[in-house]
């Protein structure tokens, strides 16, 4: 039922006016007036509070992606161009086991070619001689270990002549030349000895027959007693070569040897007789593997003759 004094009351402006200011609570729906015009207001101030914190919430959630975008992209960079060392060795192969694998791919070929030179060298260490320390590897000699030459020679010097006997023997070869032994004898009497290792059996030019007291390992470009393989190919395709038959006692620049002669000597030795145009004579071994100088004249320094062949 409703009061008609109330209705009244209500549908007064005045009283309306009067009625909401006096009063708390709703005289219709006894809604407490001030509660919730407080709660209207606390909650407003939550919601404007939380909607301040939205554009700060967005700005790390965008910076956290983009950083995770950028880390992702150095990762991919950093293992596209991964730093070699000194050794060509790229950093990541450490984990992966690839540098074992070369090592173990290199020690393979060092193997194989071992074996290769000890197929065609042998065993030909003399009983009881210690090989000097061979230098590093350079290029492949030819001469066969075990080759052993003896020479009447000789020697000149300043109008007076001495006569002995030279005995090398060679023993081995291999990438890094041809080492060798040798001796010279008085009388049957060691008066010297020394070993050498000629290097320059590929393509030294330079022959120099020449050895130095007390020689242990000495390696050196003098090819004596062979003219290296380029020296022999260049005789046996155009008759001609540049050598330097002396370079102590004489300067030989531009000198030139030529292929005088062809023989066949009665030991069965096929022989190149050669001229140079500083009047030497030379005669060759016809031997590519083996170009040995049987025989040479130097005016007014030397000469020297083999002897005895052990090839």
């Amino acid at each position: 039922m409703t009061d008609p004094a109330h209705s009244q009351s209500v549908n007064c402006p005045a009283c309306r006016r009067t009625i909401l200011a006096a009063t708390r609570f709703c005289k219709y729906c006894a809604h407490d007036l001030g509660a919730g015009a407080g709660h209207t207001e606390r909650s407003g101030r939550r919601v404007s509070s939380s909607q301040a914190w939205l554009p700060l919430v967005a700005v790390i959630v965008v910076a956290a992606i983009g950083f995770a975008l950028i880390w992702s992209s150095l990762a991919l960079f950093r293992g596209q161009q991964v730093p070699e060392d000194n050794n060509g060795v790229r950093a990541n192969e450490i984990d992966t086991g690839l540098p074992q694998q070369r090592a173990a791919d290199a020690a393979a070929d060092d193997l194989m070619k071992q074996g290769e030179l000890a197929r065609s060298a042998g065993d030909t260490t003399e009983a009881g001689t210690t090989p000097s320390p061979s230098p590093s590897p350079r290029h492949d000699a030819g001469v066969r270990p075990g080759t052993s030459v003896l020479y009447e020679c000789l020697e000149i010097n300043k109008g007076h002549s001495k006569r002995y006997q030279c005995w090398l023997k060679v023993l081995e070869q291999g990438s890094n030349g041809v080492h060798y032994r040798w001796e010279t004898r008085e009388a049957g009497r060691v008066t010297d000895a020394g070993d050498r290792w000629c290097s320059g059996m590929a393509t030294s030019r330079t022959f120099n027959f020449w050895w130095s007291r007390g020689e242990r390992g000495y390696e050196t470009a003098d090819t004596a007693p062979w003219l290296s393989r380029a020296v022999f190919d260049d005789l046996k395709r155009g008759d001609r070569a540049e050598i330097v038959v002396e370079e102590h006692s004489r300067t030989d620049v531009g000198v030139r040897a030529w292929v005088e002669g062809r023989e066949i000597r009665a030991d069965g030795l096929s022989v190149l007789t050669l001229r140079t145009t500083r009047g030497d004579r030379i005669a060759l071994l016809d031997d590519a593997e083996n170009p040995l100088v049987l025989e040479i004249s130097v005016p007014g320094l030397y000469s020297l003759e083999a002897v005895d062949v052990q090839r």
